[in-house]
């Protein structure tokens, strides 16, 4: 079923549409055009709604938070099957169905995947590596400064550039500054510049994933869906942080735990 925006009571409902999830919805049967503005409405349970509804180009809408269209339907609701707020649940089931938006999942995967092990285990790798403790802490303060201007960056850079490429920058980007960890001699100059670049684009995910659920889904629903996609990225964060110090326990080497986190990041991108 649909996750737009159902309102109104009596005789007449309004149906909002994101543009995209329109064409979504007639290649899914939840909508059927009918006519040159006729809309027909496929209920949950698969039966078609009995009543023809109207499509109002003039009441077509546009969100620049998002970049979004978004259209008006109005139905008849004599007998008010209909119910506003009733599609919240139904949201839920056709972003899970959607492949855009379970790639997202796997992307915020290795997003956590990468913060996780590196929250947990970059102290310990520079310490095992002969770097002093001070070197560790100047590392971290540097990640967090340069995380402050990244998430600006992205969150700016989204309003401007495809979030799907920027997406592909990033997890690109992430998977080559793994690779001096792991075949350059680890020297405080190596930590300090892989803390600005990492700390750059360390949670510059966000903005670009968040938008793009806002883009395919509209922003009515968007805490649940973008929670659900959150969700994949705290389950990357458990195994980044369990399988990099499972691997140390048994090999005393962070090598294998680095070629992992650059291949995800090929992958994600």
């Amino acid at each position: 079923m649909c996750s737009s925006d159902l309102t109104g009571i009596g005789p007449l409902i309004h149906l909002r549409y994101p543009l995209a999830k329109f064409h979504r919805a007639l290649q899914r049967r939840q909508l059927a055009q009918a006519g040159n503005n006729g809309v027909e409405l496929f209920l949950e349970d698969g039966t078609k709604y009995p009543q023809e509804g109207t499509l109002q180009f003039r009441d077509v809408s546009v969100d620049p938070s998002t970049a979004t269209v978004t259209l008006r339907m109005v139905f008849p609701n004599p007998n008010g099957v209909l119910l506003p707020g009733m599609f919240v649940r139904a949201a839920v089931k056709e972003a899970l169905a959607d492949p855009s938006y379970l790639l997202l999942h796997a992307g915020f995967f290795t997003c956590g995947f990468h913060v996780a092990l590196i929250m947990t285990h970059l102290p310990a790798f520079f310490l095992d590596r002969g770097l002093p403790p001070l070197v560790s802490a100047q590392a971290y303060a540097l990640i967090g400064l340069f995380n402050i201007f990244g998430c600006y960056f992205f969150g700016w850079a989204g309003t401007r550039w495809p979030k799907h490429l920027l997406l592909v920058g990033i997890y690109s980007a992430r998977a080559v500054i793994f690779i001096p960890l792991l075949l350059l001699p680890t020297t405080p100059a190596l930590a300090y510049g892989f803390s600005i670049i990492m700390g750059f684009i360390f949670l510059g995910t966000v903005p670009p994933t968040s938008g793009i659920v806002a883009q395919l889904f509209g922003v009515r629903h968007l805490t649940t869906l973008f929670g659900i996609s959150f969700l994949s990225h705290q389950l990357g964060g458990f195994f980044g942080s369990w399988l990099a110090g499972l691997i140390f326990d048994h090999s005393g080497s962070y090598d294998l735990v680095w070629m992992m986190a650059i291949a995800l990041g090929v992958i994600a991108a």
